[in-house]
């Protein structure tokens, strides 16, 4: 077959790696890994241009993002980052880090490898150790992993060198390099759910009877007729492969030995790129060693990469107007409106769903508002957290004024809790109204344990669950499992206890859920307001950290984190006519005493989560 390798324009590479084309730009990413590099190759110019990542020595891969011009999903080290780059400039910063993972001591030596998305966009990246130093035959550490709907799962594990990956959606396979298994594996995959289903089976063995051949089997493409293309580390090649047979149908010759990865891009998707490295185990190779390659007149054409889909979500700035402290996210599904509080204002608010607009109101001669709840069966009518009391206020949910009818409670009136005042409160799923206490911030939050969280009974019976609370925060049920789970912020975790709905009692001390700090320090948040979702998923805001945890309470994992953009994430609530909108509120009170810069104080919604709240209940007082 006549076709021709030429050398392209660009630097040499000690470990050239993970050529991606890109339609829109028609420009080739690829990366230096142990240079801690990023290259485009434009083919429009036929030039090369190469950022180093800020603070980064070991780069493994580079994905565009989908829908984020000059946005990036690199391997760095043992973490996926997310980096911003112009396609020209010589440097790059890390934005982000979407996710880290094999962060326990014996994988340290562990870095990402080859990276891909599938064709739905799926990040798929895998691990081995690093080879600078070892035998890669030597260690299976490495993992293959999936980040899809920003959740990262485990697809394989015991992985020698996790390499090649590619994808045949009119066969339903996926085909997989571990390097150290000298061969290429078909796996039966579902695209729609994005699972490997069932070992697979060898499509190709590149062992000679058995012994290691002089190379091993690194990156790998695919062409449109269902060809694999293999590059082999260590014999000049790459193999042309009739994955049907197994047999090799072409060998691509290049004047280099190390041959690393290969993939098909230019205007019409028909010229194979080839990347390739002058790391030698003893010393360098020799030019062209290192250097990238273009393959013409293969009479072959690839299939567009896919950029990689790293959130499903997406986050909005509701038309509200900011608030100093928003809190206590309630969603009223008879009016489809959101009720929440601006605190040190005084304020009760409420956004229409309908309207898509938002009313406020000031409490009387209040200065202070912590929660406000529908009471069941009273239209207009509203329990509220005043100071330690909590009132009923009358509101029609448009006026500028709302005025409180009676005080319902009081709670903490000795003289050493006069700084206290009511925090986070909701209704159980019967209706009886659970309220925790603070001490006001003067200083640290974490100097006082002042505060209680109370539940309302019927006839108004208070009664004192818990004491010797920091902040008392959030809090929600699970009536499947008979949980409670709650925060007091500053014990920097979700505790989970055993419920008795019909009595509304605790039954137990409760076990940690989830421990935010950080090998006992204090991270640069603390855990605040809280919801869960219809599949028991816990959601925690972090006030100081821009996210929103997702929870799985079951293993006390982050699941996913649903970045916001200003700091004090201060709560959450499910919404919206399907109950399928996150509703986050947050604040523009700076810890420091000065105020945060806008977005700060917005009220956010965040839809594509794929998952759905459940009714919040109106209070039975």
């Amino acid at each position: 077959m006549p076709y021709k390798v030429e050398q392209l324009p660009t630097k040499l590479a000690y470990l050239g790696e993970g050529p991606h084309w890109d339609v829109e730009t028609q420009s080739l990413y690829f990366i230096d890994i142990y240079n801690g590099r990023v290259h485009r190759y434009s083919y429009d110019e036929n030039k090369e241009y190469t950022a180093k990542i800020e603070n980064e020595d070991v780069v493994s891969f580079i994905v565009p993002v989908d829908g984020a011009k000059n946005k990036f999903a690199v391997g760095i080290g043992r973490r996926v980052g997310i980096i911003d780059w112009d396609g020209k400039s010589p440097k790059a910063k890390v934005e982000r880090i979407a996710f880290e993972v094999e962060t326990e001591n014996e994988y340290k030596m562990n870095r990402f490898n080859d990276g891909k998305a599938d064709p739905r966009g799926r990040l798929f990246a895998g691990t081995m150790r690093m080879e600078r130093d070892v035998d890669i035959f030597d260690y299976r550490l490495g993992t293959l992993y999936n980040f899809g709907n920003n959740l990262v799962t485990k697809m394989r594990s015991s992985i020698g060198c996790s390499n090649g990956l590619t994808w045949n959606e009119k066969t339903g396979k996926m085909y997989y390099i571990d390097s150290v298994d000298l061969n290429v594996r078909e796996l039966n995959y579902d695209f729609d759910k994005g699972q490997i289903i069932g070992d697979g089976s060898v499509t190709i063995d590149f062992s000679e009877s058995g012994k290691r051949p002089n190379f091993v089997p690194d990156g790998m493409t695919i062409d449109c007729d269902g060809f694999l293309y293999v590059a082999t580390f260590g014999v000049s090649k790459v193999f042309k492969i009739d994955p049907k047979k197994g047999e090799i149908v072409l060998s691509i010759e290049f004047p280099c030995e190390q041959i690393t990865s290969c993939a098909f891009g230019g205007p019409n998707l028909d010229i194979l790129y080839v990347t390739s490295a002058y790391m030698g185990k003893d010393k360098d190779k020799p030019a062209p060693a290192g250097a990238t390659f273009q393959v013409t007149g293969l009479g072959a054409k690839g299939l567009p990469m896919a950029k990689v889909r790293l959130m499903s979500y997406k986050v909005e700035k509701l038309p509200t107007a900011p608030a100093h402290i928003g809190e206590g996210p309630h969603w009223d599904i008879e009016t489809q409106s959101l009720y929440f509080i601006d605190a040190y204002r005084g304020m009760i608010r409420r956004y229409s769903y309908d309207e898509k607009r938002e009313y406020a109101a000031k409490v009387g001669k209040e200065n202070v508002v912590s929660f406000i709840i529908p009471v069941d069966g009273a239209r207009n009518k509203f329990a509220v957290g005043v100071g330690r009391r909590v009132a009923i206020v009358a509101w029609d949910g448009k006026s500028p004024t709302a005025e409180v009818e009676r005080i319902a409670f009081e709670v903490e009136t000795d003289n050493k809790y006069q700084l206290n005042r009511f925090n986070d409160a909701k209704a159980d799923p019967k209706g009886r109204l659970f309220a925790g206490t603070m001490r006001e911030i003067d200083g640290d939050l974490f100097g006082y344990r002042l505060g209680a969280l109370y539940s309302v009974g019927e006839g108004l019976t208070v009664t004192k669950l818990r004491s010797n609370i920091g902040l008392s925060n959030g809090m929600t049920w699970n009536e499947a499992k008979e949980k409670m789970y709650y925060i007091d912020s500053t014990d920097l975790n979700v505790r989970e206890f055993r419920y008795n709905f019909e009595e509304g009692k605790i039954l137990d001390d409760g076990c940690i859920t989830i421990d935010f700090s950080e090998d006992g320090k204090r991270p640069n948040f603390v855990p605040d307001g809280m919801t869960i979702d219809s599949d028991g998923f816990l959601y925690v805001a972090g006030f100081g950290a821009s996210k929103v945890f997702k929870v799985n309470p079951d293993n006390g994992k982050v699941e996913l984190s649903i970045e916001l953009p200003c700091e004090q994430i201060t709560s959450c609530a499910f919404g919206g006519p399907n109950l399928d909108i996150l509703y986050v509120t947050s604040g523009y009170m700076g810890r420091d005493g000065k105020d945060k810069p806008a977005p700060a104080g917005a009220t956010f919604q965040v839809t594509g989560l794929q998952a759905k709240g459940l009714p919040m209940a109106k209070v039975k007082l």
